[in-house]
């Protein structure tokens, strides 16, 4: 007699991939399988990624069965074309080399030819394997995780065909973007086309925050919004380090991420500029950046920003929470184009977890605003507003100077925050999704089209 539910969980990145878009499907997995549901998780074999943090190995359970796959997405191109060469010529060639640079051509190659993804390569592999895996461990439901988007059409694919209760976990918004610049129509078909993929045979979708759920309802009307539920991200009590400030006469604002796109330093950048100007002892003040800065950006910092910007790029997601704890004040900006009112930074949650001080920048009425808003030493700044900015950086910096701390002990009232708690709630999701009547994807006979795979993946 089975005792749980079995899920695969399918994701295009998975340790030792670094960066913020693991930690979802890699918190997922751990607390899910720790409260009782049997975790497989599908991902990709090539290890190619700007970010790596070998650390985060550590964080997946034994019990949790990982699958690699490659597909014939440009990495996993470049890989197999290398491996082949090793096992012919071993020693006479350096093939690392050679991976990296037909990895960049076959890069370059793929943008020509107008793929949106990079990573939609992989998709047809994905599903194969994925019907392997259903069939050996008899799969009760799968969930899709994205970006990368084009993970969403290998869930898509397997429910039409098997049946199976696929739950689309969207992280970000697929059509209206954050980070996305000006879209052409055929990237704009593209979208709306897992978009629909995902509405006609997604038995369940989850999003992170409510004005993403409410963008979808809006757009696709209300029969679509009983589909949907708000599981955030969180935060991992497991990571999370005391706070071991050690007073150096320095204040110290820390930013964990990236500044990049839209996402830009110089909002912050203004407002230390002027409250220095205005207040001598501010020579105190310190902004810590714990990732990395764009070159764009960094256009922005000048000679005598040095002085206060301390840049410590990318650490292991460890190292990151340590620099948060060694920190007086925290900083936090969700994206301030109109996508960026449809998500929630994952780090939100873990700059939560340590209570404290934090200065935040947020658009008016959204999810962020309501979860940051009224707590106690969160200083919320809408977007747009530099001289709010620079105050609200002030009166943190009046509070430290007169000896508050509001960094002391683990808040209370963010236990709907902790992984282990949001993982109960996606483990009730999934055993309503298995037993819900599958009337959208059962079989073609119904008149479902197959879902369209990347040609020559």
């Amino acid at each position: 007699m089975r005792i749980s539910r079995r899920v695969l969980i399918v994701t295009h990145q998975w340790p030792p991939v670094g960066g913020s878009g693991v930690q979802r499907a890699l918190k997922l997995a751990k607390h899910l399988a720790r409260n009782g549901v049997s975790v497989l998780v599908l991902t990709a074999a090539h290890p190619r990624y700007t970010l790596m943090d070998e650390s985060l190995l550590m964080d997946i359970p034994s019990e949790v069965t990982v699958h690699r796959v490659a597909g014939w997405d440009p990495a996993s191109f470049a890989g197999r074309m290398a491996n082949v060469g090793r096992k012919l010529a071993p020693g006479m060639a350096d093939w690392t080399g050679l991976e990296d640079r037909a990895y960049w051509r076959a890069s370059r190659l793929t943008c020509r030819l107008g793929t949106v993804e990079l990573e939609r390569g992989w998709v047809k592999a994905a599903v194969r394997a994925a019907r392997a895996i259903m069939s050996a461990h008899d799969i009760d439901a799968v969930i899709t995780t994205s970006p990368p988007h084009s993970v969403q059409h290998v869930g898509a694919e397997l429910a039409r065909t098997t049946g199976v209760a696929w739950i689309a976990d969207l992280r970000d918004p697929i059509t209206g973007h954050f980070a996305y610049g000006p879209r052409s129509l055929r990237e704009q078909r593209y979208w709306h086309k897992i978009e629909d993929a995902v509405i006609r045979h997604a038995r369940h979708i989850v999003t992170t925050c409510d004005d993403l759920a409410s963008d979808w309802a809006l757009r696709f009307g209300s029969e679509i919004r009983r589909r949907i539920s708000v599981i955030t991200n969180g935060f991992d009590p497991d990571d999370r380090p005391v706070r071991r400030r050690v007073p150096d006469g320095a204040f110290r604002l820390t930013y964990m991420g990236r500044f990049y796109r839209q996402q830009s330093i110089g909002p912050i950048l203004s407002a230390l500029r002027d409250l220095r100007a205005r207040r001598p002892d501010a020579a105190a003040l310190e902004l810590h950046v714990v990732g990395a800065i764009s070159t764009g950006d960094r256009a922005h910092i000048s000679a005598a920003d040095a002085a206060f910007v301390h840049e410590k790029g990318y650490v292991t997601h460890h190292a990151a929470l340590a620099e948060l704890a060694d920190s007086d004040c925290l900083f936090l900006m969700t994206p301030p184009n109109a996508g960026g009112r449809l998500c929630i930074p994952g780090k939100t949650f873990e700059y939560l977890s340590f209570g404290g001080a934090m200065v935040a920048l947020v658009h008016p009425e959204t999810h962020a605003a309501r979860i940051l808003g009224g707590r106690p030493g969160i200083e919320c700044v809408l977007h747009g507003q530099t001289e709010s900015l620079s105050a609200a950086i002030e009166r943190q910096f009046d509070a430290w100077i007169a000896g508050h701390d509001a960094g002391s002990g683990f808040p209370r009232d963010v236990g709907a925050f902790d992984w282990n708690y949001l993982a109960r709630r996606y483990a009730a999701l999934i055993e309503i999704s298995v037993g819900a009547p599958n009337t959208r994807s059962r079989s073609a006979s119904e008149g479902s089209e197959p879902v369209a795979l990347e040609a020559g993946a």
